[in-house]
């Protein structure tokens, strides 16, 4: 006696049709597999976000150190700058000019510029907080101001530090 084994597919005809096991599983894998990618690429989206917006905001803080310092040194007389190196210094005390006898300058009140405790503060009121670090430098007639601020940013569960530096120059009389 001989045996044969056929496949039967079974008939859909009686409405009984569905998806096989096999077939759900590979369906669900597939769908595990689309949204992981899915999960990933909203992560790194968000991750992106998070670093943009630390920039901005150290970017902001810098601007608004640089800008104050621009307008309250932009007439200041080189020689009314103490200490005569400033770089090495936490402060910098200056007189802008505020008229001319011939060709000597007549100096307003002397102020005050302390880098101290990640502050930049102007005649004791705080200009910006969060600062890294305020450094300035004098060639000649040029003084550059150089600010550098830190930020922090949490990324699924790591924390990364943004720095941001930014510098400006100005021209003294």
């Amino acid at each position: 006696m001989t045996y044969v084994l056929t496949a039967v597919e079974p008939s859909k005809e009686d409405g009984q049709g569905g998806w096989t096991l096999l077939e759900l599983l590979f369906g669900l894998v597939i769908l595990i597999v689309a949204m992981g990618a899915i999960v990933q690429i909203f992560g790194s989206s968000v991750d992106g976000f998070n670093e943009v917006a630390a920039m901005g905001t150290a970017d902001q803080q810098m601007r608004q150190v640089l800008d104050r310092l621009v307008i309250e040194m932009r007439d200041v007389d080189a020689g009314s700058i103490s200490p005569a190196t400033p770089s090495a210094a936490t402060s910098l005390t200056f007189s802008p000019v505020i008229g001319w006898d011939g060709s000597n300058p007549t100096l307003d009140t002397a102020r005050t510029v302390t880098f101290a405790n990640n502050e930049v503060t102007l005649d004791s009121n705080v200009i910006q907080g969060g600062v890294e670090s305020l450094t300035f430098t004098q060639i000649g007639d040029v003084l550059e101001i150089r600010v550098q601020v830190e930020r922090e940013v949490h990324q699924r569960g790591t924390t990364r530090v943004v720095m941001s530096e930014m510098a400006t120059q100005i021209n003294l009389r």
